[in-house]
């Protein structure tokens, strides 16, 4: 989380350090500087701190604090640009790039529109197994001691510890003990990204990731040659 906060302070510096040295009649180079932003921004937006799945359908939901604040500094970041001001032109670049990464159209088509949980989203930053299930069902204890019944969780090993279930809660669930009886507890669904959801992730993040290398190279030209003219005035 911490690196998502480091790259988003890294964009704002270089937005607003190379917008210093840009003059009226350089407003060209301004658009690459907002383009470079705009992309920025995108290439971190899509890795898997800001999803998860349920039912083989991807959800933008930011996981932590840091990842919710990006999102709400993309926003204010659009709002200010001045040069890449036209949401359609916006789009045309998201297209342009999700086309390039050789994503399956239909990954493409739920990242690129994205729905979001219409249930409350709960992380346990580290639990204990306490059974594994051939099922893929789970029991687990978290930090506070509660046992709860997780869907879909994946086989580990028992009595071990593990971090990051990132869950949905259903219901109930009654189980049957392992010393007889039964027992009812809260109820979750796992909603972790798969390996072929984190690799579609992975392939946006790195087509929009070449551009903005690309652009980079390009701003720090320009403004180069700009500050040598400058000087030699």
């Amino acid at each position: 989380m911490k690196l998502i906060t480091a790259m988003f302070h890294l964009i704002a510096i270089c937005a607003s350090a190379q917008t210093n040295v840009v003059t009226s009649n350089l407003q060209s180079l301004q658009g690459m500087i907002e383009e470079r932003d705009f992309l920025a921004r995108l290439r971190v937006t899509y890795t898997p701190d800001f999803w998860v799945s349920s039912n083989d359908v991807l959800y933008l939901q930011p996981k932590d604090i840091e990842p919710e604040m990006a999102l709400a500094a993309f926003t204010k970041a659009t709002r200010g640009y001045t040069v890449l001001t036209n949401k359609a032109d916006r789009t045309a670049l998201i297209d342009k790039y999700f086309a390039a990464s050789g994503v399956d159209e239909n990954y493409q088509q739920m990242i690129r529109h994205p729905k979001k949980l219409s249930v409350k989203f709960v992380r346990f930053s580290s639990y204990k197994m306490m059974q594994s299930m051939e099922n893929g069902d789970a029991l687990i204890q978290n930090d506070e001691g509660t046992i709860r019944y997780i869907y879909g969780l994946g086989r580990a090993a028992d009595d071990k510890e593990y971090a990051n279930a990132e869950l949905i809660k259903v219901g109930l669930k009654t189980y049957t003990t392992t010393i007889g009886g039964t027992k009812t507890v809260d109820a979750y669904l796992s909603v972790s990204l798969n390996n072929e959801e984190k690799e579609a992730l992975a392939k946006l993040s790195a087509s929009f990731s070449w551009r903005v290398s690309d652009l980079t190279h390009q701003i720090n030209t320009v403004a180069a040659q700009q500050k040598t003219i400058i000087k030699n005035k």
